[in-house]
This record gives structure tokens, sequence and C-alpha cells, in this order.
């Protein structure tokens, strides 16, 4: 790892706990975590809504991408996002992506809810590829995901016009 990536990292780290830690939230710092997961690695963070009404038994939720925030465009832009519920998990299941549907706060799935999703584009800490990392529907964090991503990104542009 470079020295730009690792301070980037340190970077999104203090910012992203910081944040979480000024949002009255307790599940503010896991989400600053993944959030910081998702910019540090490979992942593609987007602001979207449901396109689905469901309970929670489904085990996949469409999510239309409106905004690419992070990573590669969206193609579909209509995303089936494997889900759990996070209230009925079993102890041997839990992981992030058990618990990327709550880490924010719970997502009521009724079709046209706004969210912010963070999908895994490889393997991150145990989870595949094509795996929601964090889906939230927090309002008040959106502005918060937006300015990480966006400095993320300002981030790897410098990187690479450096070589």
């Amino acid at each position: 790892m470079n020295l730009r990536w690792a301070r980037l990292t340190v970077a999104l780290g203090i910012l992203a706990a910081s944040v979480a830690q000024a949002s009255d939230n307790p599940t503010g710092f896991g989400l600053g975590q993944y959030v910081e997961y998702c910019l540090t690695t490979k992942c593609q963070v987007f602001r979207g809504s449901l396109e689905t009404d469901s309970d929670s038994n489904a085990s996949f939720i469409g999510v239309r991408v409106e905004e690419v925030l992070f990573g590669p465009p969206a193609d579909p832009p209509l995303v089936p996002l494997p889900y759990t519920d996070p209230r009925r998990f079993v102890k041997s299941d839990v992981g992030l992506s058990t618990l990327a549907w709550g880490v924010g706060g719970e997502v009521p799935l009724v079709k046209g809810t706004p969210v912010i999703v963070g999908v895994a584009l490889e393997r991150i800490r145990g989870l595949n590829s094509g795996v929601p990392v964090f889906v939230i529907s927090n309002l008040q964090m959106f502005d918060t995901i937006r300015s990480l991503a966006s400095a993320a990104v300002r981030t790897h542009l410098i990187n690479a016009s450096l070589g």
C-alpha cells in the first residue's frame, strides 16, 4: 500500500468516526467503519430508491440507482440487492451482510424509500462481490456519506495524476 493511500485510509477513518460521533446515533460508528471499507477498497456507493414493497422474508430487494457517488457507473440502473432482515439473524450468520441493512438504522421496506448503498465489487472482510456493505435510509447521513465519497474521488484522481 503506498503512503498516499495509507493517509487516505487514516483520514477517512478519522472523518467517519468523528461524523458518526456527532450524529447522536449509536450505530453511527459501525456505519462510519463500513463507509470507510467501501471508500478504501473496490466498492460502488450510490444513492437510489427502493423499487419494491416487501416484507422481511424477501431474499432480494430492488434498488433504482439515481446517482453514483463513488465507483464505476451503475449498469443496470435497477440493482437487486441480497436482503437479510437485521432483526432476524442466526448467531452463526452474523457478519457484514447480515448487518448491512441495519447498520444506519432500520430501512423501511416501502417502494420509493430513498437509500444510499455501498456494494462490494471485490471480496471485502468476508463479503463476496455484489453484496451490500451498507444500506441506509437515514437522510441525516446522506450528506455525510456524499462528502466522504467526494473526498475519496478527489484523492483517487490526485493519486492517478501523480502516478
